[in-house]
């Protein structure tokens, strides 16, 4: 007797459809099924599931018509997090060289929530640890990026800029400097 994996997106066919099934199909379905359930795993970004509001929010940020701003509210365990890491992620590879930021309440927040939620979210030749001239990443589930390796040196070279959307509206984001907002982000108040 074959076992699916439980999935909250994929479901497994029911016993009346594996019934009319032929054997070899079967055994078929059940493979492609857990390779989706590894693929999505192993890769969300490019093999994973999107939810259906996430398309929605996405294309309210994009397009002639998207605005500047995107407010995201939920409960607990709602998909902020992921949804709000996907699109970090997701803006950094499709716009090389610009700025995003992600902050949180605290650096204790940011390594359990928000850098753990991007590290899983970033495709998987990112997620080796690495040193070149442009970039370094080393991340641990305990204590985040080193140094903030990547909001600091990576995603801030190559994620969406967020001045480009403020200028369409005359809106800027006024910090002292880029150096001063380096050294805040390091400091483990944002993440």
């Amino acid at each position: 007797m074959l076992t699916w994996q439980k999935h909250p997106v994929l479901e497994p066919p029911t016993a009346a459809q594996l019934a009319k099934m032929d054997p070899a199909k079967v055994l078929e379905l059940h493979e492609q099924f857990h390779a989706a359930i590894r693929n999505a795993n192993d890769d969300p970004l490019n093999c994973g599931f999107s939810m259906p509001h996430w398309d929605t929010a996405d294309s309210l940020v994009t397009g002639d018509n998207a605005t500047n701003e995107l407010i995201v509210l939920g409960g607990n365990r709602s998909g902020k997090t992921v949804y709000g890491a996907r699109s970090i992620i997701k803006a950094a590879i499709e716009n090389p060289g610009s700025l995003i930021f992600a902050f949180s309440q605290n650096a204790e927040v940011s390594i359990r929530q928000v850098q753990k939620t991007v590290y899983e979210w970033l495709p998987p030749e990112y997620r080796k640890t690495s040193r070149s001239k442009s970039h370094y990443i080393s991340y641990k589930r305990a204590t985040g990026f080193a140094g903030s390796s990547l909001f600091s040196r990576m995603i801030l070279r190559l994620c969406l800029s967020i001045t480009r959307s403020l200028r369409r509206t005359n809106r800027f984001l006024r910090a002292p400097s880029l150096a001063a907002l380096k050294r805040t982000l390091s400091t483990g108040g944002c993440g």
